[in-house]
C-alpha cells in the first residue's frame, strides 16, 4: 500500500472514525436538545436559516480542497498551492459579506435577521461543518495520514456547543442565542488548528496568488459541482417552506439528521485511502482496483445494515431520539437512509474521479442530480409534503449512482461494484433482521449487530484479496486469518 505503513493507515482510520463518531454523537445530542426546546416549527425556522446561509457560503468554496489535497499528497511540504487557495478564499469572503449585506438591506430584511445571517456566514472561517477555510487548514494533516489532532478539535467544537446550550432552559433563550452559540463554539478549535499547523509543520500563511491559474483551471468543474450540490442538498427545504411551512421543514430536517451525518463513514475511509490511490496512479493501478472494490463493498455493507436496522424500528428510534413530537418523520428518515446507500457510492466515485483527474464527470453528475431532484420535487412534494421531499432525494441519488456506474464502467471495464454474493448477503440479512424485529428495541439492536458480524464472516462477504488488504490494515488478527481461507 504505497509508502504508508499499516500502522499509519490503521491509526488514521481509527482516529478519523472515532473522532467523527464522537463529534456526530455530540452534535446529535445538541441538535436534539435544540429541537426539543424549540418545537417543530421554530426548529424548522432554525434549520431554514442554516440551509440558506449554507448555500450562500458554498459560492466561495470553489472546489479547492480536493485539488490541494491531491497536490499535497504528492508533496506534503510544498505549501504554495495551499497559500494560494487560502488567499483567494479570504478575498472572496470579504467580497461575499459586502454583497450579501447590500442585498439584505435592499430587500428591507429585519436587522435581527441580517445580524444572524452575518453570524452564520462567519462560520465559513471557523467551522469544520462548512468545508472551506477550516477544511483547507486540515489538508497538511490529511496528506500525512495524521488527522488525530484536527479531528480532536472537531470534537472540542461540539463539546463547547453542547455546553453553551445548557443555559437555554434556565434563561428561556431562543433562536438568536442558539445561532450565536453555533458559531462561537468553533472559534477555539480554529485557533488551535492554526497553532498546531505552525508548531508541527511550520506552516505560515502568506498571501500568495502564484497558483491561482492552476487552481482555477483544475477546480472549475468542481466549483460548478459544489454550487449545484449545495442547491441539491437544500432546495427541497426552500420549496417545502414555500408550499407548506416551517413545521414541515422541521420534520424533514429531523429526517435528514439521521442520514446526512453518516457521510462521516465514507469521508473517513476516502481521507485515508485517497493519498494511497493518488500515489499508485499510473504505477500500480491493479492495486488501486482492489482497494477501490474493497471500499465499495465496505460502504455498501455499512449503509445497508444501518438502513435495514432502522427500517424495522423506525418509529421507535425517531421517538427515542427526538421525542413523540417528531414521530411523523419516520417514513422520510427511512427513505433517506436507504438513499444513503447510493450517496455513499456517489461520494466514493466523486473522489476517485478527482484522484484520476476526471473532474468534469463530477460536474455532469451534479447537473443530472439537481435536474432529477427538481423534477421529482415538483412531482412529489405538492402531494406528499416532506415525505415527497425524501422520495425526490431517493430517486435523484439512485439515478446519480446509475450515471456514475455507466461512466465508471467505461473507464474501468472490469470493475464490478455489486456482486451476486453481495445480493445474497443482503437478502439473507434483511430476512433475519426482520425476524429479530419482534424483540424489544434495545435487544433488537444488539442482536442485529451480532447477526451482521456472523453472516458477513460466514458468507465470506469479502474475498481473499480483500481480506488480504484488511490484514495489512489489521495485522495478526486471528479472526481475519481464519476467514481469509476460501
Amino acid at each position: 500500500m504505497s509508502d504508508f505503513s499499516s500502522k499509519s493507515i490503521l491509526k488514521n482510520i481509527f482516529s478519523l472514525s472515532l473522532g467523527r463518531v464522537i463529534a456526530i454523537m455530540l452534535n446529535l445530542v445538541s441538535i436534539m436538545f435544540v429541537a426539543r426546546f424549540l418545537g417543530v416549527e421554530k426548529f424548522g425556522s432554525f434549520s431554514y436559516l442554516i440551509a440558506l446561509t449554507g448555500v450562500i457560503a458554498k459560492t466561495i468554496e470553489f472546489g479547492f480542497a480536493p485539488i490541494v489535497f491531491r497536490e499535497l499528497s504528492k508533496d506534503s511540504n510544498d505549501y504554495a498551492i495551499l497559500n494560494s487557495a487560502l488567499s483567494i478564499v479570504f478575498v472572496s469572503f470579504g467580497t461575499l459579506l459586502l454583497i450579501c449585506n447590500l442585498v439584505l438591506i435592499i430587500l428591507d430584511t429585519p436587522y435581527i435577521q441580517i445580524f444572524l445571517i452575518n453570524v452564520l456566514l462567519s462560520n465559513i472561517f471557523f467551522s469544520s461543518k462548512i468545508a472551506n477555510i477550516r477544511e483547507l487548514l486540515s489538508l497538511p494533516f490529511k496528506s500525512r495520514l495524521s488527522m488525530s489532532l484536527p479531528i480532536s478539535l472537531v470534537v472540542l467544537d461540539n463539546i463547547l456547543f453542547l455546553l453553551l446550550l445548557i443555559p437555554i432552559n434556565y434563561l428561556n433563550l431562543e433562536v438568536d442565542f442558539i445561532v450565536i452559540a453555533y458559531v462561537v463554539a468553533n472559534i477555539p478549535g480554529f485557533v488551535f488548528l492554526i497553532v498546531l499547523l505552525y508548531r508541527k509543520y511550520k506552516f505560515k500563511f502568506q498571501f500568495n496568488f502564484s497558483k491561482t491559474l492552476f487552481l482555477v483551471k483544475s477546480s472549475l468543474p468542481l466549483y460548478g459541482f459544489i454550487i449545484i450540490m449545495a442547491l441539491y442538498q437544500q432546495i427541497d427545504i426552500f420549496f417545502l417552506k414555500y408550499w407548506f411551512g416551517e413545521y414541515e421543514v422541521g420534520l424533514l430536517s429531523v429526517a435528514n439528521r439521521f442520514a446526512l451525518p453518516l457521510l462521516i463513514i465514507p469521508s473517513a475511509i476516502i481521507d485515508t485511502f485517497l493519498p494511497i490511490i493518488v500515489k499508485n496512479r499510473g504505477i500500480n493501478d491493479s492495486a488501486n482496483k482492489d482497494i477501490i472494490m474493497l471500499i465499495f463493498k465496505t460502504l455498501y455493507l455499512l449503509s445497508f445494515v444501518i438502513a435495514t436496522i432502522f427500517f424495522f424500528k423506525s418509529s421507535s428510534i425517531v421517538s427515542l431520539v427526538w421525542g413523540n413530537e417528531y414521530i411523523d418523520a419516520d417514513i422520510a428518515a427511512t427513505l433517506l437512509l436507504f438513499a444513503q446507500i447510493f450517496a455513499f457510492y456517489n461520494f466514493i466515485f466523486l473522489n476517485i474521479f478527482i484522484a484520476y483527474s476526471y473532474e468534469k464527470w463530477n460536474f455532469i453528475y451534479a447537473l443530472v442530480l439537481l435536474t432529477l431532484n427538481i423534477f421529482a420535487i415538483f412531482t412529489f412534494i405538492p402531494e406528499y409534503s416532506y415525505v415527497g421531499a425524501a422520495i425526490a432525494r431517493f430517486i435523484a441519488v439512485f439515478c446519480g449512482t446509475l450515471f456514475y456506474i455507466f461512466v465508471f464502467q467505461k473507464l474501468n471495464k472490469n470493475m464490478f461494484i455489486l456482486s451476486f454474493r453481495m445480493i445474497i448477503w443482503s437478502m439473507v440479512l434483511f430476512g433475519l433482521i426482520y425476524i429479530l424485529s419482534y424483540f424489544p428495541l434495545f435487544i433488537y439492536l444488539f442482536l442485529s449487530l451480532v447477526l451482521v458480524v456472523i453472516v458477513t464472516l460466514v458468507s465470506r462477504y469479502f474475498n481473499s484479496v480483500e481480506f488480504g488488504y484488511l490484514l495489512k490494515i489489521f495485522p495478526n488478527n486471528k479472526l481475519l486469518l481464519y476467514f481469509v481461507r476460501e
